[in-house]
């Protein structure tokens, strides 16, 4: 139960130049768009046992650090995720990653790697120390985590089923930023204009 938890979610990356990493095999997935997917599957799975979430972002939008830390610092949330996914140069390096600054965020680094032991998705896991800028805050114990690899074929596979048993709701002004969705609808003025796939879309 984590009724009267307060938890923050930061979205890594985001907007038109911060894309983060790309697929493997699919050069049009970026890591934003697969952070936001799993910070809403996260995000859901936390309100459903009691807790308050917030996220950095819910759109395709570019933050910068110093809004991130600010928000941190005023929300004051019991607990902070980072949700990212990592990505080499090399293709054989696959896994989750947990990783803290402060050591009194070690404990939840550790719950957060023992959680992915346990489910059985990756292949390894890793518990280490790291330099990120907002776990250099000290309002409350503050976690990265590397959710496996963007440039990993293993990996990427499970990427891409991470919110497969949730409906996303992505909101962009930029038809570009839509191209993996499976329905698009254009609204003009708060009307329904068009609708189909991306491919669709741009054939129209």
């Amino acid at each position: 139960d984590l009724s009267g938890a307060k938890i923050l979610i930061d979205i890594g990356h985001g907007g038109k130049t911060d894309t983060g990493a790309v697929g493997i095999s699919n050069k049009n997935v970026a890591e934003k768009e697969r952070n936001l997917a799993l910070g809403n599957k996260i995000k859901a799975e936390l309100e459903s046992l009691g807790a308050t979430v917030y996220m950095t972002r819910t759109t395709d939008v570019e933050q910068l650090s110093d809004y991130k830390m600010q928000l941190l610092s005023r929300l004051k949330p019991d607990y902070c995720i980072a949700v990212h996914h990592d990505s080499n140069t090399s293709s054989s390096l696959n896994g989750f990653g947990s990783y803290y600054y402060h050591p009194f965020s070690k404990s939840a680094a550790q719950f957060m790697q023992n959680r992915n032991i346990n489910i059985n998705v990756y292949k390894k896991t890793t518990l280490k120390w790291h330099y990120y800028f907002m776990g250099r805050c000290s309002v409350c114990p503050v976690v990265l985590t590397e959710n496996g690899y963007m440039s990993n074929s293993y990996d990427f596979q499970n990427i891409m089923n991470e919110g497969s048993d949730h409906t996303m709701l992505f909101i962009s002004h930029r038809l570009s930023s839509v191209k993996n969705c499976d329905k698009v609808f254009m609204l003009e003025k708060g009307r329904l204009i068009e609708e189909g796939t991306h491919a669709e879309l741009l054939a129209a």
